[in-house]
């Protein structure tokens, strides 16, 4: 599928829009409230723009324990989001004519380095879309201080990494990279022979006018971040502040959303137009990824994630829409609550439909399985290692996922319970009867565990590119959750495993030479293996 940024909306279509205030669904208002509640996160902000007016929102705390609350101007870092900054840098400098999409490393770096020819050769354009082949993070990074993990990683680092590569190396297929992105901002600030931090600047923040978008937290604008409910201190990334490093707040960001937005100048343009689909409905541009809701109707979005920080941020040019969403804690994902907003605005109806005869696990395969629950007030299906996609009822028990192409439809037994969907995609029709909701107590009997023994356990672990699962702990129990669902209580039953009681699943620790923590293995309909993540950028 080829397509071009769309046609933007006329003056009249334009009135329509803001003719009302812009409004948060409702259903993602009432989800926060309760999650707030139920002590899922710390704080959160969100802006949410349509045409020329927007509405800020508020929830929580600028700190546990305190008493103020985050606002339009507070800072929050915003990690990966700062990777769009980049690539808006490169777009510019390319209408400048000072570089080009097909220049290469190579060329920009000269004689500071001996790269292997398949490095030099890598190109601009492959790092902005993640196609470079480079890992997400080069293997000379190893922090000296976890609270602080890039602040010792330098210049000299990246080079002597860089050096230290051959063909070999390269990923295949390529992945997301933390690294490559850095490397593109660096390379950018070579050739205007600047620093990365004083370019960006000069070239975004000032003509914007974002005065609270810095590297380095503000303290009197400052939220603190999050993780496990702790405070974390703000990072400093160094040479990856490209990739991960800016701070900024609603304010500020809604400043650079607008610059996309309406009629978007050449640079912008080009930063928006997409080089590579990854299937009928997935994308990248140059930085920022596409979701289609319909042809010629994308979402260019991008997320991110620091130690103590999430943040979120999309536009739909076609309804001139825009949200940002910034939490104050690690924990806490609001990616999927940003598609709703731009595709379902801020109506929902008063009287949500009830789905709990379709909440549950369906396995299609022993290794395969759907995962359906509610989620702002809507019916989420998450397949096992890919992200939840929104399902649309058209009849009774008959659902369409249009995200991947494909329809559901339950299938009722003689006392009218819901024990089995059938999954249609492709032509091709898959069963999978429902999973037991819940364990038989006689297979696992908890066992006591400490609240003081939690600790090794928290953390991100990654089943695939894309998929976490996050374990944090309650006052209680340890909790885990997958990207886009809620957190559940897992139950100790043996030194290093755990079980769910809302689904047949376990979790089982692993632990390195140095019996230290280092992935899990998910058992569910077979098994799946998860490796932990560094404290570091996420998305």
């Amino acid at each position: 599928m080829t397509w071009q940024p769309p046609v933007w909306l006329s003056a009249l279509t334009l009135a329509s829009i803001t003719a009302q205030a812009a409004s948060l669904n409702s259903g993602i208002d009432q989800q926060l409230n309760n999650d707030l509640a139920e002590g899922q996160f710390i704080g959160a902000v969100v802006l949410v723009i349509e045409g020329d007016q927007s509405r800020p929102y508020s929830y929580g705390l600028l700190e546990a324990n305190s008493q103020a609350t985050p606002g339009r101007g507070t800072a929050f870092e915003i990690g990966s989001i700062s990777k769009v900054f980049t690539t808006t840098l490169l777009a510019q400098q390319i209408t400048k004519k000072r570089v080009t999409l097909d220049q290469t490393v190579g060329s920009l770096l000269g004689d500071r380095v001996v790269l292997d020819p398949s490095i030099a050769a890598i190109t601009l354009k492959q790092l902005a879309t993640h196609r470079s082949g480079l890992p997400r993070l080069p293997a000379n990074f190893r922090p000296a201080d976890p609270s602080d993990p890039y602040a010792d990683y330098d210049m000299d680092d990246l080079l002597s990494y860089l050096g230290s590569l051959s063909a070999e190396s390269l990923e295949t297929p390529s992945a997301y990279s933390n690294l490559g992105s850095a490397l593109l901002g660096q390379l950018l600030a070579i050739e205007a022979e600047s620093t990365y931090e004083r370019l960006l600047k000069e070239q975004i923040l000032d003509p914007l006018g974002m005065q609270t978008t810095t590297f380095s937290a503000i303290p009197d604008l400052a939220a603190v971040g999050h993780a496990q409910g702790k405070p974390t201190s703000y990072w400093n990334l160094n040479v990856h502040n490209p990739a991960g490093g800016l701070i900024s707040s609603l304010t500020d960001l809604s400043l650079f959303l607008n610059s996309y937005m309406g009629s978007p100048n050449a640079s912008r343009q080009l930063a928006m137009t997409p080089r590579f689909m990854d299937s009928e409905n997935l994308g990248i541009a140059l930085g920022w990824q596409i979701r289609l809701v319909a042809e010629n109707d994308p979402i260019y979005w991008h997320n991110g994630g620091t130690g103590g920080f999430r943040s979120m941020m999309a536009f739909r040019p076609a309804t001139e829409q825009a949200i940002v969403l910034l939490v104050n804690d690690a924990s806490y994902d609001l990616t999927s609550a940003a598609f709703i907003q731009l595709e379902h605005g801020g109506q929902t109806s008063d009287a949500s439909p009830d789905y709990s005869d379709y909440v549950g696990h369906f396995g299609l395969t022993p290794s395969f399985s759907i995962s359906l629950f509610e989620r702002f007030g809507l019916l989420m299906a998450q397949a096992t290692g890919q992200p939840p996609f929104e399902l649309v009822a058209e009849a009774e028990d008959e659902f369409t996922a249009k995200s991947i192409g494909a329809t559901i439809r339950f299938i009722r037994d003689g006392a009218d319970q819901v024990g089995e969907l059938r999954l249609v995609q492709n032509g091709v029709e898959q069963r999978g009867p429902r999973i037991p909701a819940a364990l038989d107590a006689t297979n696992y009997t908890e066992v006591s565990m400490p609240t003081d023994a939690f600790s090794p356990y928290l953390g991100r672990y990654e089943l695939a590119p894309g998929m976490i699962i996050t374990i944090a702990a309650n006052p209680t129990h340890l909790t885990a959750s997958l990207t886009g669902q809620p957190a559940y209580p897992i139950f100790h039953y043996e030194t290093d495993r755990f079980f769910f009681k809302v689904v047949d699943a376990q979790l089982q620790f692993t632990r390195d030479d140095a019996d230290t923590i280092n992935g899990l293995i998910l058992h569910q309909n077979g098994q799946q293996s998860a490796h932990k993540l560094p404290e570091t950028i996420e998305e």
